[in-house]
């Protein structure tokens, strides 16, 4: 069942000027762990909420819910956006299968992704993983990092430790050459930890190039 975890006391605003009321929801899957999304109440006008498909996926409960707490405002911009378009495919006859699943407005699809914000899970036993990508001193989840030339990066938590410990990020970069320029900015970093990763819906990267391809949202064959 759909729970509110916490309603931001500001409000966002779309590119219209209209303003939202934020509200983060979740809830538990059947292996225990935890699911998050974002609704967004319109605040004046009346009218249908918006939903995001998942933003994040938790270890349980609290983690979510400290997850939610580091949710900056440019992140809810980027998630208002996100809703916006998840609305636009709904409504859009012959979309791809998965994006039209849902029809609930608290009930997210849990299988496919947002594919314009790509999922990077970096799997390490060096504890200086979110430093070294993030640049700052034990980041908490929702912090963002502008990579110039290349886009945004956004923590979403950790969860495990030793040599189970995952690193979760939200990956915002542009097509072509900023998509190229974040790969080749994470591949360096992912080298200096000893680190492997994914991006969730591919395999283990191996190269900078699948990493590349990863974050486009392409296979080999498609590259």
């Amino acid at each position: 069942m759909a729970e509110e975890l916490l309603e931001f006391e500001n409000t966002v605003e779309d590119q219209d000027g209209r303003s939202w009321v934020a509200v983060v929801m979740g809830a538990e899957r059947e292996d225990d762990k935890w699911i998050g999304w974002i609704r967004f109440d319109p605040r004046n006008d009346g009218g249908t909420p918006l939903v995001t498909d998942r933003e994040t996926t938790q270890p349980n409960r609290d983690d979510l819910a400290y997850w939610a707490t580091g949710l900056t405002y440019f992140y809810l911009e980027g998630a208002l956006a996100r809703a916006r378009r998840r609305r636009e495919r709904k409504s859009t006859p012959g979309a791809a299968p998965g994006e039209t699943q849902q029809g609930a407005a608290d009930a997210p699809a849990t299988r496919v992704p947002d594919r314009g914000v790509p999922r990077l899970e970096v799997h390490s036993v060096d504890e200086r993983v979110a430093e070294e990508i993030m640049g700052v001193r034990e980041p908490r989840p929702g912090t963002l990092r502008r990579i110039p030339d290349a886009g945004i990066l956004v923590y979403e938590g950790a969860a495990g430790d030793g040599e189970s410990a995952v690193y979760r990020f939200a990956v915002q970069a542009g097509d072509g050459t900023a998509t190229s320029n974040m790969s080749n900015w994470l591949w360096s970093r992912l080298h200096r930890v000893g680190a492997r990763a994914t991006v969730e819906g591919s395999g283990r990267l191996e190269t900078n190039a699948d990493l590349r391809r990863a974050l486009r949202g392409l296979t080999e064959e498609d590259a």
